[in-house]
């Protein structure tokens, strides 16, 4: 007999649980990404992180925001709206984009969401503005291009 199967038939007789982990799951149209504590080495500017996702997905549109921490830090919420509801079973899937993992969710109220990234201004759209159906997204974009002149 194997030293494997010594090992299983051990733990099944003492009555050892084996790992029985739930399997990462998240299935959506919309996700937000949250990426905390990225390394210097690792920050990229906005239209780099624009061409990795589009790179690699098939998006309808997106929002890539900046904000800095109380610490000084840079942090960055991206809000991604798929063409087609779409299944991630890897809990690094989003890993890609900064090479640095973060916190991935589905978006369960865009509007609001939508609302939370952009509150610094520092921003930077995937897609068609229109495409967004956001009246707060547009009030921001445009009180923005005022600010900037």
């Amino acid at each position: 007999m194997t030293n494997l199967a010594i090992d299983l038939q051990r733990n099944y007789s003492e009555g050892t649980k084996l790992s029985t982990a739930k399997p990462f799951n998240m299935k959506a149209m919309k996700f937000f990404l949250t990426f905390p504590q990225i390394p210097q080495d690792k920050l990229v500017d906005f239209k780099e992180i624009k061409s990795r996702i589009l790179e690699k997905q098939d998006i309808k549109n997106g929002i890539i925001a900046r904000e800095k921490h109380k610490d000084g830090n840079i942090h960055f919420h991206i809000y991604l709206e798929y063409n087609k509801t779409k299944t991630i079973n890897r809990s690094d899937y989003f890993d890609f984009i900064f090479d640095h993992h973060g916190k991935y969710e589905t978006c369960k109220k865009k509007a609001e969401t939508i609302k939370y990234i952009t509150k610094s201004m520092d921003y930077f759209l995937i897609g068609d503005l229109n495409s967004f159906s956001s009246n707060h997204l547009l009030k921001n974009f445009a009180k923005n291009c005022i600010k900037q002149g």
